[in-house]
């Protein structure tokens, strides 16, 4: 019986009782565990699996996760399931150390849950007169009829001579069989262990899918596939002088158009046509990729250059970063609405007149006198706590869920201007800087919206900000300030003006430097009309400008020898990383002669 029961997991509401059985399903190992009392995490304590029939009953989980399955013999049995294996990534219910005990598998259709009482056993404790009933009815309400899989999609991706092919279905838990020769994947499938390459143009790929507890998908077939060569991959040469580094990009395969950016996108809507050589003043990665304009050869790798420039302080440190993730502050975060009002803006002024004074209207075409009224002076906040907040007297601010995009100069999303302002680091969500209120004279209020730093940063440093106008005719205005206090109006130093696109949803990529050496507050404040801020970062010279400054170092002038004695991960900003994340890694590699050399990783 035992193949009979193990062919019917996944498709039979089941409780098992015997772990005993997993060794011979190939499964997993019983384990003998000593132990009678069990563990129960605070998430699997609400299990109803661990719920008492009658309400006067203690609660069979205590409050340190305490649950008592036997009161004699020789412990309740777990099991020791190999990584990959059929029930390794299950939902541990109980665990006795750091062994596995009760788990569920397929929760969501046909459950299986093992509850070992197995025999013999010891004395089961009080709590057995109710576990096994409620496993079995949480398994029942888990019943569902058996359907086919749903139908596989094949996605197929031109490589150099070769395409890759991948298979994807919206049926979870889905393994697949497939074959290139014609023949039926169901009866003659290789077992598809990932993304594989087809070299013969014109292969057919057939594949057909099995989700766990479901039965097998109608068989898939692909498009003949395609198999072309790839455009060379393009040449960065860097020529530096004092204070600005020339850039010249070359293709071997005649004809290319080459595009270059400096956000890592291998879109050339992300990216600009190279021309003519390219004059740097920021320290930068420019990436390069070039294209057939016939089509017959496909798009070329993409690369890349660190450059330094000759005279500038690298500052690749980020002591602080402003985004406007949701978490933090959107109070209604994991909703559907797309925006948070911190407030639709408030009367700056009151009604009560105070002085006159004289100037010019809106449309500016004479001198008039105007009434002066007299402030409300009501301040409002928004601080999250992550060292940034949000700050008006009157001035609308409102949060806004925003994609940020790569697509040079589009207005229909929030876009860059130009591949100049798109480094890979601007983030998704912007805190606005909204309407003002106008007087009973029709002027505007004044522009009293920002955001700043609850925290000083010792000089110098650089403050890089990613700004977009919201304006749909006229541009908007922002500003930054340092202070060395807050509650001084008069301790506030104006820094520059911060830049944004000129016509709606565009941004810009603003760079200003404190020369200082004090410790001082950041203040972006807006200064008329309505713009968003995205990303505000705080960045100085230490250890990863100087690890940037050997990277660019050890590619640009010194050939690698050696054994790799060190592997170090960047995001394209400069910051190190503890592990490759989605998207573009750069990858730095030290080898025994002291040298380094840095490749692009992208993570999918």
């Amino acid at each position: 019986m035992a193949q009979t029961v193990k062919e019917a997991v996944a498709y039979v509401p089941m409780v098992n009782l015997s772990p005993e059985l997993y060794e011979t399903w190939g499964y997993a190992k019983a384990v003998k565990t000593r132990m009678n009392t069990l563990y129960v995490d605070t998430t699997a304590a609400k299990s109803t699996l661990f719920e008492p029939s009658s309400a006067s009953t203690r609660p069979y989980v205590d409050e340190d996760g305490n649950f008592s399955m036997f009161i004699s013999g020789d412990g309740a049995a777990g099991y020791d399931a190999p990584q990959g294996s059929y029930f390794a990534n299950d939902s541990v219910l109980a665990w006795a150390g750091s062994t596995p005990v009760i788990h569920v598998h397929n929760m969501e259709r046909n459950a299986y849950i093992m509850v070992p009482y197995t025999y013999p056993m010891g004395e089961p404790d009080e709590s057995f007169i109710d576990i096994l009933p409620n496993a079995i009815k949480m398994v029942m309400q888990t019943k569902k009829a058996v359907v086919k899989t749903a139908k596989p999609t094949v996605t197929t991706t031109l490589k150099k001579l070769a395409t890759e092919v991948k298979f994807d279905c919206s049926t979870p838990n889905t393994t697949y069989r497939y074959t290139t020769d014609g023949s039926d994947p169901a009866t003659n499938g290789t077992a598809y262990t990932g993304p594989f390459l087809i070299t013969e143009a014109g292969t057919i790929v057939k594949v057909v899918a099995q989700g766990d507890g479901y039965l097998p998908s109608d068989v898939v077939s692909s498009d003949p596939v395609e198999v072309k060569d790839q455009v060379a991959t393009p040449v960065i040469s860097v020529a530096q002088e004092t204070g600005k580094s020339t850039v010249t990009i070359e293709c071997a395969t005649p004809g290319a158009e080459i595009y270059y950016n400096f956000s890592g996108v291998a879109d050339p809507a992300a990216a600009e046509l190279y021309l003519e050589p390219i004059t740097m003043t920021q320290h930068s990665t420019v990436y390069a990729f070039a294209i057939d304009a016939t089509g017959e050869l496909i798009q070329s790798e993409t690369a890349q250059e660190a450059m330094l420039i000759s005279g500038k302080e690298v500052r690749k440190d980020i002591l602080s970063h402003f985004d406007a993730n949701e978490q933090e502050w959107n109070p209604n975060a994991g909703s559907s609405r797309g925006y948070f009002y911190y407030t639709e803006g408030y009367r700056y002024f009151t009604d009560e007149v105070i002085g006159q004074e004289t100037g010019k209207p809106p449309d500016g075409q004479r001198v008039t006198v105007y009434n002066v009224y007299a402030t409300v002076d009501s301040v409002l906040t928004h601080n999250t706590g992550n060292g940034w907040e949000a700050r008006t007297e009157g001035q609308g601010i409102v949060w806004e869920r925003t994609p940020s995009g790569h697509i040079i100069a589009d207005g229909s999303t929030y876009n860059p201007a130009t591949v100049a302002d798109d480094h890979g680091e601007n983030t998704n969500c912007c805190v606005s800087f909204d309407a003002v209120k106008q007087t009973a004279d029709g002027r505007n209020e004044p522009y009293t919206a920002s955001i700043q730093s609850t925290v000083r940063f010792k000089g110098p440093f650089d403050v890089i900000t990613y700004i977009s106008n919201k304006e749909n005719s006229g541009k908007a205005a922002a500003e930054l300030y340092v202070a060395t206090d807050t509650l001084q109006a008069d301790s506030w130093q104006k820094v520059g003006d911060l830049q944004m696109g000129d016509i709606k949803r565009i941004w810009k990529r603003t760079l200003l430097s404190y020369e200082g050496t004090d410790e001082v507050f950041v203040k972006v404040a807006s200064a008329g009309g309505m713009a968003a801020v995205f990303d505000i970062y705080v960045k100085n010279h230490g250890e990863l400008s100087e690890e940037y400054e050997d990277m660019v170092s050890g590619i640009s002038n010194a050939q690698p020898d050696g054994e790799i004695v060190r592997t170090e991960i960047y995001s394209l900003s400069g910051t190190r990383l503890p592990a490759m994340k989605r998207g573009i890694n750069i990858v730095k590699e030290v080898y025994a002669n002291g040298t380094v050399k840095a490749r692009k990783v992208v993570v999918r």
